[in-house]
C-alpha cells in the first residue's frame, strides 16, 4: 500500500517486478553486492575440502548429502540447536492466512507446492558420513578467512524448499557476492542471472547432481590448487569492479538524478 508513493522501489528479485508494476510502482532492479573494505582476500593456505557456511535445513541437506555420497569432503559451519531448545510454530490462523496470500501469485503457489514435494523427501543430513565434518558457526571475520582458503565454497541458491521441484526458484543471497569478494571459489547451480555477473573462470557452475560432484572432485584436488587460486583472484577483481555496494547505489542515484 505504501510502495507506489516512493520515487523508486529498489528490487533485488526480478521475479517480483511484475507484482510491483501492477501496484503502480516505479521500480529499479539491482541485485545484492558486498563491501570490498569488509571482505578481502585473506588467503594463507589452501584447504582441499568443500565448505558450506549456513544452516543445512530442508533441501539444502539433500544437496550436501549428494556431495557426501560422492565422497566429497564437506565442512558445514552452522549454529547447532540443542534438542532442549524448542522452535515456536506459528498459530494456525496465521499459517492459514499466509497460505491464502501465497496462492494469489505464481511464486507463492510454487512455494506451497515445493513444501508438499519436500515432505516426501528424506532431508536428514547424513552426519554419519566419513566425509562430513560439522563446524561451529563463524564470525564475519572468520567467514572471510574460510572463503579465502577453502578450495570450494558451496552456495545454494534454491529458494526455501523449492529444491524439491524439477525447476527450483533461484534467489541470489548475500553470500553469492560475499564469496567472490573474499576471493573464494563458489560452487553454484547454473543460473542465467548469475552468469550475467560472473564468468566460468571466476565461478564454478554445475548443471545437475553428477556435474556438481564431478566438478567438486576436480577443484578440490591438490594438483588444481593453482587453478583455484587464479580463479579466486579473478572473482575478487570482478566483484570489486562490478559488485560492490557503491556501484549499486551509483546506479540508483543516477536514476533519481542525484549526484552522490
Amino acid at each position: 500500500s505504501i510502495s507506489p508513493f516512493f520515487d523508486k522501489v529498489w528490487l533485488t528479485s526480478k521475479e517480483t517486478e511484475p507484482m510491483f508494476k501492477k501496484w503502480g510502482c516505479n521500480t529499479i532492479f539491482q541485485p545484492y553486492a558486498a563491501n570490498p573494505f569488509i571482505y578481502n582476500d585473506r588467503f594463507s593456505h589452501h584447504i582441499t575440502r568443500l565448505a558450506f557456511i549456513g544452516t543445512p535445513y530442508g533441501t539444502r541437506s539433500v544437496l550436501i548429502n549428494n556431495l557426501l555420497n560422492g565422497d566429497i569432503p564437506c565442512d558445514v559451519y552452522f549454529k547447532r540447536v540443542s534438542h532442549h531448545q524448542q522452535i515456536n510454530s506459528l498459530p494456525m490462523s496465521l499459517r492459514l492466512r499466509n497460505i491464502s496470500r501465497m496462492t494469489r501469485f505464481s511464486i507463492g503457489r510454487r512455494l506451497l507446492l515445493s513444501k508438499i514435494a519436500a515432505s516426501f523427501i528424506n532431508t536428514k543430513l547424513n552426519q554419519d558420513s566419513d566425509c562430513y565434518q560439522a563446524k561451529n558457526s563463524l564470525s564475519f571475520e572468520e567467514m572471510n578467512v574460510a572463503y579465502s582458503n577453502y578450495a570450494l565454497s558451496l552456495n545454494i541458491t534454491d529458494l526455501l524448499t523449492t529444491g524439491a521441484l524439477k525447476h527450483p526458484i533461484q534467489k541470489l543471497h548475500l553470500r553469492t557476492f560475499e564469496i567472490p569478494m573474499c576471493a573464494g571459489l563458489e560452487l553454484v547451480a547454473d543460473n542465467d542471472e548469475l552468469k550475467d555477473y560472473f564468468s566460468e573462470d571466476e565461478m564454478v557452475f554445475y548443471s545437475n547432481k553428477d556435474d556438481m560432484i564431478d566438478k567438486a572432485r576436480f577443484y578440490i584436488r591438490p594438483s588444481n590448487a593453482i587453478l583455484c587460486r587464479n580463479m579466486k583472484r579473478n572473482a575478487r577483481k570482478r566483484a570489486e569492479r562490478e559488485h560492490c555496494w557503491k556501484r549499486r547505489f551509483d546506479v540508483v542515484f543516477d536514476s533519481l538524478n542525484i549526484k552522490a
